[in-house]
């Protein structure tokens, strides 16, 4: 179950201040951006937004469902012990590659297990 205790209020007021869009994805996406921007002080757009429209302003749903899967996963860690080397190793990497670490800590977090992380040692 996901804990929506100690919502910052600064990511609150973004999300609820987005205007409404005619297609949920973009909603979704906006939503997760302001996550990912508040937790990892990292703008994706160019990582993820852009290649997220396709041909003709469609939704390329690949690109929209990786940058909620990394915006849940990083919201439903912020209590764990490994959360700031976790989010300093998605600050300085690039995250398309880091999506597998992330897919992989989301389902022990689901599990039930804590997730700790150290420093790379190299």
């Amino acid at each position: 179950m996901v804990d929506f205790a100690d919502v910052p209020d600064w990511l609150v007021e973004k999300v609820r201040g987005m205007p409404s869009h005619k297609e949920r994805e973009i909603q979704y996406l906006n939503a997760a951006g302001w996550v990912i921007a508040y937790y990892l002080g990292k703008d994706v757009t160019r990582e993820f937004y852009l290649p997220a429209i396709k041909f003709e302003g469609a939704i390329w749903h690949r690109h929209v469902n990786s940058v909620i899967l990394i915006a849940e996963t990083i919201f439903r860690m912020r209590f764990e012990p490994g959360f700031n080397e976790f989010c300093r190793r998605l600050r300085h990497k690039d995250m398309r590659a880091k999506v597998f670490e992330i897919m992989a800590a989301k389902q022990f977090l689901k599990a039930g297990y804590h997730i700790h992380a150290r420093p790379e040692t190299g």
